[in-house]
């Protein structure tokens, strides 16, 4: 693989010169695949998977900005639920 070298110093740079592309190839593949890593932590971040009478289904992330309005009124229909069709504690009156 090297070719044979007449004197210390060029096998010196030689080997130097190997370890050098070795090490920065090392880091350039690093880079690489924590760039790649990242990317596809992002697209699996969209995806969420939700267990529902024991089937799974995919369903997408969105904003949370375009869910408030369905959320808020998520929420007073339950709390109207809850709260009005309690029977009444006679312990507590």
């Amino acid at each position: 693989m090297f070719p044979k070298t007449k004197n210390i110093e060029m096998s010196f740079q030689l080997i130097r010169g190997t370890c050098l592309v070795a090490i920065l190839g090392s880091f350039g593949l690093g880079a690489y695949l924590f760039y790649k890593e990242n990317e596809a932590e992002r697209r699996m971040a969209q995806r969420l998977y939700i267990l529902y009478n024991g089937k799974v289904m995919q369903a997408m992330a969105g904003d949370r900005r375009e869910n408030i309005p369905v959320e808020v009124r998520d929420h007073v229909r339950t709390f109207h639920t809850l709260f009005f069709n309690l029977d009444p504690d006679e312990k507590e009156i």
